[in-house]
């Protein structure tokens, strides 16, 4: 290494007496180990070395003398715009054309020291926001220094958000009271693709049945959501069973009843039935018993045909289904129907009965009547007996004769 400061402060002045421009001067400094010191003379420090160095590659470095440092070191062989400055105060690494303040080329990028925290700090909103690696983590830190992420925990690869101890894979806590508070601890899945179609937002995988649990912490109410071999399963935790389970061929259990909606406040265009004419129409429906194609279980079933009841009431959103309150509808009309007919008939029986009941009074007048004709005629007969008698004696005394008509006449 030599010492040409002499040289180039001579030079230097040279080019200021002769009043050639500054960027005209054109100089090579030939050596196995060239440098140029640039020494502060008015101050004690701020002394520094330019050189190139064969004890790194050849590399060109600038050394500072006071602080036994290399701030800034080129090695020989280095590729074009590792570092690049723009007009426009844009800094680019391995790019030429840098888009931002700092624009870094390339698949990662290293930063810290050799121990103790990695930081990078970011702005967000006007606050600084810190991503800094620590004890082996990562983490992104509020200013206040509230964990907003936790990505990476190397014990268990647990991501922790809004917390550091991560008790999933996936561990989201929140506890934040201001203004957006109901949605700190919200999960938002969202494709802004502008093509319209189904997409895959969300997947349970498992070698086994996964499950989807629902937890109130306030009164430890837990509900589950999972598939059962092959059917899916709606079950509430320490209820010992299923409250709902809906199997693959479409039958649907439930532990309660089923309640649907029938508000009237909830209506509109509500008209009025003929209740025997759908009596009447029941009576020509057809129904059957039968299976479905692709129930397993071969469970039968009874009742019409989707089609045929489509047809028959025009009731449901198509021929395909039948909505069990329309079927109650239908059964609760036609047996109104058929109340109407029991009504109209009792009616008509009770005016015949009133008719017999008459028919039956007369005819027991009738037969008193009978009666009585019948003991006049007895009396008639004996005292025709006992006239005749009477006749025959006097007959039997003398010449004279007496005789009587025998044949009574009996009103009717």
């Amino acid at each position: 290494m030599r010492n040409i400061s002499t040289f180039i402060g001579t030079l230097l002045a040279v080019m200021l007496l002769t009043h050639l421009p500054v960027w005209a001067l054109d100089f090579t400094i030939s050596d196995p180990t060239p440098s140029l010191i640039l020494n502060d003379t008015d101050l004690l420090e701020g002394n520094w070395l330019v050189e190139t160095d064969e004890a790194c590659n050849q590399c060109f470095d600038i050394y500072n003398w006071d602080t036994a440092t290399y701030p800034f070191i080129i090695e020989d062989g280095a590729a074009s715009n590792l570092l690049f400055l723009d007009a426009a105060e844009h800094i680019g690494i391995n790019t030429n054309t840098p888009a931002y303040t700092v624009d870094a080329r390339g698949d990662r990028i290293s930063l810290g020291p050799t121990s103790g925290t990695r930081r990078i700090a970011l702005m967000a909103s006007g606050t600084d926001v810190d991503l800094l690696g620590e004890n082996a983590n990562l983490y992104l830190r509020s200013p206040n220094n509230d964990i907003i992420i936790n990505p990476f925990d190397p014990v268990d690869g647990f991501v922790g958000v809004g917390t550091t101890n991560p008790a999933k894979k996936l561990h989201v806590y929140g506890g934040y009271s201001g203004a957006l508070s109901n949605n700190m601890t919200a999960v938002r899945i969202e494709n802004v693709n502008a093509t319209t179609t189904s997409r895959h937002m969300l997947q349970l995988v498992n070698r086994g049945n996964p499950l989807l649990w629902f937890h109130n912490t306030q009164n430890d109410i837990r509900w589950s959501m999972n598939p059962i071999d092959t059917s899916f399963v709606f079950s509430r935790g320490g209820s010992g069973g299923y409250e709902m389970q809906l199997y693959s061929s479409g039958d649907l259990v439930i532990r309660g009843s089923l309640t649907q909606n029938s508000d009237r406040n909830t209506k509109k265009n509500i008209e009025a039935v003929n209740p025997v004419q759908v009596l009447e129409t029941v009576a020509e429906l057809p129904i059957s018993s039968w299976q479905f194609k692709n129930d397993t279980e071969k469970s039968r079933h009874l009742g019409p045909m989707a089609q045929d009841f489509y047809a028959a009431f025009g009731l449901g959103r198509d021929e395909k289904g039948i909505a069990p309150g329309d079927m109650s509808g239908v059964a609760l009309a036609a047996i109104k129907g058929l109340y109407t007919i029991g009504k109209e008939k009792d009616a008509k029986i009770a005016e015949l009965e009133t008719i017999a009941k008459k028919k039956d009074t007369k005819i027991a007048h009738l037969e008193e009547q009978l009666k009585a004709q019948q003991e006049q005629i007895a009396k008639l007969s004996a005292l025709e007996h006992v006239v005749t008698t009477l006749v025959e004696q006097v007959n039997a005394q003398g010449p004279m004769k007496v005789s009587f008509e025998t044949n009574p006449v009996v009103n009717n």
